[in-house]
């Protein structure tokens, strides 16, 4: 709504420099032509201000525009094993259920992401999520880890422009991105996307 507000401001200063321009123009005297002049530099310069200033505020509007992908439920069931509950929220099929193997619980997927000026017609970055494991924090334990695909994993959709993103001048870039954090009782993890890729933030769970 205050994108609209300021719109506004810049059209009404355009239309008030319109009207000193005119005043300019018809204006006998030296002084009501400099005066004329004074106010279509005031509301030109007001109008630029104006319009920098939307676009900066609409850059950080889009950029930081985040969505939730899915709720999770993530807790230690044993020795080094993890029950978790993932709940998508594009899908009305229930919840999904997984035990994992590791310190930490991971999920990721796709990021497709568009050049700049697609972001301020109002698109938003492509994502499908295609891997939830696990993770070990001392490395040489990672072959003990456990995976699972999500919706088929990587499909040939994402392969074919993984392998030709370079071919489209309106994508910016095609990658994989993944989040991992702890098990904890009790508590709600939920997944977000936005331009760039995943996070996760917690909060008590019910």
């Amino acid at each position: 709504m205050w994108i609209k507000f300021l719109y506004l401001c810049i059209l009404l200063s355009l239309a008030l420099g319109f009207f000193a321009f005119l005043s300019f123009r018809k204006s006998p005297s030296f002084f009501g032509k400099t005066a004329a002049f004074l106010k279509i530099l005031l509301f030109v310069s007001l109008a630029s201000v104006i319009f920098w200033t939307t676009i900066h505020i609409r850059k950080y509007e889009l950029f930081g525009r985040e969505r939730v992908v899915a709720h999770i439920l993530c807790r230690k069931i044993g020795n080094e094993q993890m029950e978790l509950v993932l709940k998508r929220q594009d899908r009305r099929d229930g919840e999904e259920k997984f035990i994992l193997r590791g310190d930490q619980w991971m999920i990721g997927g796709e990021i497709l992401r568009w050049k700049k000026p697609l972001y301020f017609l109002g698109m938003n970055s492509l994502y499908k999520l295609s891997r939830i494991g696990s993770r070990y924090l001392k490395v040489e334990r990672e072959s003990l880890t456990t995976h699972f695909e999500l919706s088929g994993g990587t499909d040939g959709f994402w392969l074919f422009f993984y392998r030709n993103q370079r071919f489209f001048p309106f994508i910016e870039a095609v990658y994989g991105n993944c989040a991992y954090t702890f098990p904890k009782d009790k508590t709600l993890f939920k997944l977000y996307v936005n331009q760039t890729g995943y996070f996760i933030k917690e909060e008590p769970g019910k």
